[in-house]
């Protein structure tokens, strides 16, 4: 199967629960030569401690940020995402977490975005990696598969250099890379496969 076109997809939330944290920053980074989008979201619903120190979230850094109310936030997602004229898939670190928000944000809202329905986790693809040896983890870092971690082995914080907080659009461009870097491993074992092939 050949590599296809996907939009990274990233979100910094209020806490672990999508049906009660607020939703706080979403970001989409196309795999393709794109602008990508970005928004801060005034918070609707719980934020937990834990989660604000992970992110830096307070009111008024949001209000700098030009944080947008929720819905209207949702109406510039859905118009970015409708300009878009190719197919693709989507991709997430964790895609299990980013989805089970954009799902509650848009049954919050009544505003369907009409996302492709495969996502790509780079956390599981990252898992996989490192089984089929395709590249060696930092020393102390076997069997790990967090963002830092896909940052690090694929060298996108070099790139980068990663923040103190966490930021959306920070980690979907880590998370666009980094699915770039494990296609790319793959296709070198494909090639190395088929060198290995006898000719008759």
């Amino acid at each position: 199967m050949k590599p296809t076109d996907f939009i990274a997809i990233d979100t910094e939330t209020g806490g672990l629960d999508s049906t009660e944290c607020a939703l706080l920053s979403i970001s989409a980074v196309p795999s393709w030569d794109a602008p990508p989008f970005h928004v801060y979201i005034l918070p609707v619903g719980r934020l937990e401690k834990r989660a604000m120190e992970v992110n830096g979230y307070t009111p008024e850094l949001w209000a700098e940020r030009g944080a947008l109310p929720e819905k209207q936030a949702l109406w510039e997602l859905q118009r970015w995402v409708h300009g878009i004229r190719r197919r693709y898939q989507m991709a997430a670190h964790n895609a299990g977490f980013d989805l089970l928000f954009m799902e509650a944000v848009q049954a919050r809202t009544g505003i369907f975005l009409d996302l492709p329905k495969v996502w790509n986790c780079t956390k599981t693809k990252m898992k996989d990696a490192e089984e089929a040896g395709l590249y060696v983890p930092t020393q102390g870092r076997e069997g790990k598969h967090h963002l830092d971690d896909l940052g690090r082995e694929s060298g996108y914080w070099q790139i980068d250099p990663r923040n103190a907080e966490h930021d959306a659009l920070q980690d979907a461009k880590c998370c666009k890379h980094g699915l770039l870097w494990i296609r790319f491993l793959n296709e070198k074992k494909e090639d190395r496969t088929d060198d290995c092939i006898p000719t008759l």
